[in-house]
């Protein structure tokens, strides 16, 4: 589950054009992803 969602995850900011993500965004990406492996890790 959390492979698939990391990859959905992914896969639609690449779509979107990553490059056009603002730093903040970029930030709050990867502390929801750390959240969710985290999470499913406990």
């Amino acid at each position: 589950m959390c492979v698939s969602a990391i990859e959905a995850i992914a896969h639609n900011t690449v779509l979107n054009g990553a490059e056009m993500l603002p730093e903040k965004m970029v930030k709050v990406l990867v502390d929801e992803t750390t959240r969710m492996v985290v999470g499913y890790l406990r």
